[in-house]
């Protein structure tokens, strides 16, 4: 490390170290590190003297020991060292204000619950438990979920329980025993919802551990990224390396304030001084690919070359795909005994999303590459900003159903997988679309989650990345 990189750090330690006082103890500072906790997060400030002088900042979450912010990225500018901090330092008390493992009851009125919920905010404060209890009507129970860790049913709404565990797939969905619901018990409801969220956790933690293999024979090493918007700032950065098809080494960049190129950059400044070199860079996001560019509203310049800007920055050839589209293709290598599919993505926060569609065994991009650009077919109902709009469940259903009714009216395929959250029942769908359709013409339907919809578009940019780039494919 030369005398200028070592100011700047130790400039920028100095700073992050005077900007980080909220509720923080336990410093520990270092010439390359810097690391504090407080009771809802730990966070960490890491340098790498690798072939380029690396910063790394990362936040855990106590609550749920999960990443809830990581990001590494070359250090040679003050201010957009600075910057990024200021994105970490956003997460930071984020994580603060949600640190408490938040539960969500509901009945009928909320009125009964709204007692319960008191009553276990009580022996929450009591015991010095981080829990806390809030009630709601059933009705509004879709506008509050997605504030809240764990939803409640009382025993008069328990039949309830399947329609909200096809809704709300992240959330756990449990029913008050009766016996402790009639009685008011707090504390033993409380011990119930402690011993269901640390099983959840478990499961959840076990369902990381089971994701599949891709077994795709061929002779590249890939450097895999999707990018996934999980609300209308959030997004989660993925990448993963595969080594003659098998997954080596993944991570996962959580950004809150997404800076399309720069943390592309980031990503793959610090790849390459971390781990194995690569033949190829594949990248399936979001927006319109067309000849290296990307239209991308708001995220990037439509005119800027990202292909070719990153192909000659890292002297590999990088392939740039539209992420539904690689849904698709992953979802048809998993399942080729389909010869016609569609996948379809609503993300939560969007009005609109995309669909990839595979026909006749290959993928459908179009003459520009927006083939499945879905959101054209609304475009005359929307106002403003079309990101900018959070569906309730049934206009998600009006929508879906809109989009689900063109595509079997187009493409005819054989199976429509569809992630959306908001869509709660599959059989209303299907009972919707048959008022027209034919039942001898209708496809499938199947829900795909988060997880599939990521392990999909990870495996289809990678079979892209073998088509375009050489391998030797299975």
């Amino acid at each position: 490390m030369d005398a200028n990189t070592k100011k700047l750090r130790d400039n920028y330690l100095d700073w992050a170290l005077s900007h980080s006082s909220d509720g923080v103890r336990n410093y520990e500072k270092k010439p390359d590190r810097f690391r504090f906790e407080s009771d809802f997060a730990i966070g960490e400030l890491n340098f790498y003297d690798l072939e380029k002088y690396v910063a790394e900042l990362q936040i855990t979450d106590r609550k749920t020991d999960e990443t809830a912010f990581f990001l590494h990225f070359e250090l040679n500018s003050l201010d957009y060292a600075k910057e990024l901090f200021g994105e970490f330092w956003d997460t930071y008390q984020m994580v603060r204000d949600q640190r408490k493992v938040r539960v969500l009851l509901s009945c009928t009125s909320a009125v009964t619950t709204s007692y319960m919920a008191n009553k276990l905010n009580e022996a929450a404060e009591l015991l010095s438990l981080d829990y806390t209890f809030s009630a709601v009507s059933y009705i509004n129970i879709y506008e509050k979920s997605d504030e809240n860790d764990m939803v409640l049913l009382a025993p008069q709404i328990a039949s309830e329980a399947a329609r909200l565990l096809e809704a709300l797939p992240d959330l756990p969905v449990l029913c008050i025993p009766p016996g402790l619901f009639a009685t008011y018990d707090a504390p033993a409801v409380l011990e119930f919802v402690r011993d269901s969220w640390k099983k959840h956790r478990m499961r959840e933690r076990q369902e990381v551990q089971k994701k599949s293999a891709s077994n795709i024979d061929n002779n590249l090493t890939i450097l895999a990224i999707a990018l996934l918007p999980q609300g209308k700032h959030k997004f989660r950065i993925y990448y993963r390396y595969y080594h003659h098809g098998m997954p080596e080494v993944e991570e996962t960049v959580v950004k809150c304030h997404l800076n399309l190129v720069e943390d592309l950059c980031d990503i793959l400044d610090t790849a390459a001084c971390r781990h194995k070199k690569y033949d190829c860079i594949g990248i399936s996001v979001g927006g319109v690919p067309h000849h290296g560019r990307l239209d991308l509203p708001c995220r990037i310049d439509p005119d800027f070359d990202l292909e070719g800007f990153l192909t000659e920055r890292y002297h590999v050839p990088v392939l740039i795909k539209n992420n539904v589209n690689m849904a698709a293709l992953g979802f048809f290598a998993r399942h080729s005994h389909y010869r016609n599919l569609a996948f379809l993505s609503v993300p939560p926060g969007y009005r609109h999303g995309g669909v990839g569609s595979i026909v006749n065994e290959k993928l459908s991009e179009g003459s520009h590459g927006i083939a499945g650009e879905v959101k054209y077919l609304l475009k005359q109902h929307e106002k403003g900003d079309a990101s900018d709009f959070r569906l309730l469940p049934d206009e998600t259903l009006e929508v879906v159903e809109q989009y689900a009714r063109n595509i079997i009216a187009i493409n005819d395929p054989e199976i429509l997988v569809i992630r959306s959250a908001q869509i709660t029942d599959m059989h209303v769908l299907y009972e919707r679309l048959r008022r027209d359709i034919p039942a001898d013409y209708m496809p499938k339907l199947r829900k795909a989650n988060d997880d599939d919809t990521l392990e999909y578009m990870l495996l289809g940019i990678m079979m892209m990345c073998i088509s375009d780039h050489g391998g030797k494919g299975a």
